[in-house]
């Protein structure tokens, strides 16, 4: 009878691990083929005329924005999409500027001769090396970080709510990112870019350039340039859209006699 009984247990635990699996299996298959939307779609259908698309042309905005409601499931980039996100951003106009601009900082700021120097020469020599953060920053943030740590390099944008509310969530999108899942999590693509591209800028910069003091500052202003273009991603459609309703409206109006 003891044996029986042991007998009997053992089938019970049995059928109940393998029907515990089969669940976990079955939920697992559901969350796989769970239907998804392209991001693509969702500023046509969302914004007439697509204004999400058109503000991210009109202003050469080197980071794409999804335009989605809360309940919308996006689908995910694979890592080819992640790398084609990259190859676009190494030619935005955007990268020029701003290694114009960062490099006009830095001279401005350096008047160590050991290092770049100044002139027309010293700047170009800075402009150089600003692009070159730039586009290995992209490279980190954009596509080999995403791809490995299954991370989203899209901005995703808020939309509703007051300015304030908007605000704190662009900037805050600097340390929160998004799992290829479509949950909330340290954005490691983000921050181990930055640092990563900074790391790699003391193999070309001059001397007295390479430490660790310019290493975080240059970590540093990458960030806060992310947030920056978090922030025209979050409220540049607010911004086109009443331009182009002004625009519309002066285009509209009667010619006065």
């Amino acid at each position: 009878m003891l044996g029986a009984s042991e007998g009997g247990m053992r089938i019970i635990f049995r059928t109940f691990w393998i029907s515990l699996l089969m669940l976990v299996a079955v939920a697992g298959l559901r969350a796989q083929t769970k239907e998804c939307v392209d991001a693509s779609t969702l500023g046509e259908q969302r914004r007439r005329g697509g204004i999400v698309g058109q503000t991210q042309r009109v202003f050469s905005m080197p980071t794409p924005t999804v335009d989605a409601p809360p309940d919308v499931n996006v689908c995910p980039l694979g890592a080819h999409q992640k790398l084609a996100v990259w190859v676009q951003q190494s030619y935005s106009p955007a990268n020029l500027l701003a290694a114009g601009v960062d490099a006009a900082v830095w001279q401005a700021t350096d008047s160590d001769p050991r290092g770049y120097g100044q002139g027309w020469n010293a700047y170009g020599a800075r402009y150089g090396a600003s692009l070159a953060d730039i586009e290995a920053t992209r490279f980190f943030q954009s596509f080999l970080l995403p791809a490995v740590l299954k991370e989203d390099p899209r901005y995703f944008r808020k939309g509703r709510g007051g300015f304030g509310p908007r605000f704190a969530y662009a900037i805050s999108r600097v340390l929160v990112g998004r799992t290829d899942a479509g949950r909330s999590s340290f954005n490691f693509s983000a921050v181990g870019g930055s640092f990563a591209a900074a790391a790699i800028s003391n193999t070309y910069l001059p001397d007295v350039d390479r430490d660790a003091g310019r290493t975080m500052a240059t970590a540093g202003l990458t960030l806060a340039d992310t947030a920056g273009w978090n922030l025209l991603s979050e409220f540049g459609p607010d911004i086109w859209r009443k331009l182009r309703g002004k625009k519309k409206s002066h285009t509209d109006s009667p010619a006065k006699n």
